[in-house]
């Protein structure tokens, strides 16, 4: 082997440090030019996800009506960013075993907050200001504030219809409930 042979091998293993300069550059401005597009996406997608749990709190009310027999509300407030799933509850106590139940028990109860169905052991209340995954997200209007909650009755139909719309960043999402079904939709 000659010392040309030699010196040619050697330098062609490698890369020269401007040679990697370049290449890192070039990743650099590819990842800046993806950012804006990246949050953007992400943007869309937390919208997206407070949008379907406002579905899912009227699903999950809905469902709850009819599969319990007892009426079940749902309030959703545009100024505190909530949403609440509660359910009658009856003050007697059906199961004491007593003769008689006093008629002020059987006729009065309150609404209790429902457990979160994928979170066992949680309220179903959720606050779009504490939960990083619906970060930004803003009820912007509600038909379902605290003065004028939906009830589903037993058999799953709701007190009324309405919208809530939802907004972050200038994107908006509008969620309607249908007030003869009480199915809920999407819309952008």
């Amino acid at each position: 082997m000659t010392i040309i042979q030699v010196r040619q091998s050697k330098f062609a293993a490698g890369f020269t440090m401007a040679e990697v300069m370049i290449v890192v550059l070039i990743m650099g401005i590819v990842t800046l030019a993806g950012l804006p597009l990246l949050t953007t996406s992400m943007d869309h997608y937390r919208l997206k996800g407070a949008t379907e749990e406002v579905v899912n709190a009227f699903q999950y009310a809905r469902s709850s009506a009819l599969s319990s027999g007892r009426q079940t509300k749902v309030i959703i407030g545009d100024s505190s960013n909530q949403i609440f799933v509660r359910q009658y509850t009856i003050s007697a106590n059906l199961t004491s075993g007593g003769n008689q139940l006093v008629a002020n028990d059987v006729e009065s109860g309150s609404y209790e907050l429902m457990e979160y169905p994928l979170k066992k052991g949680t309220n179903y209340s959720i606050s779009f200001n504490n939960e990083d995954r619906f970060r930004g997200v803003v009820i912007s209007a509600s038909d379902f504030n605290p003065e004028d909650e939906v009830y589903f009755d037993s058999m799953g139909h709701p007190s009324h219809g309405g919208t809530v719309t939802l907004t972050l960043k200038g994107q908006q999402m509008v969620v309607t409930l249908d007030a003869l079904t009480g199915k809920a939709s999407t819309s952008d």
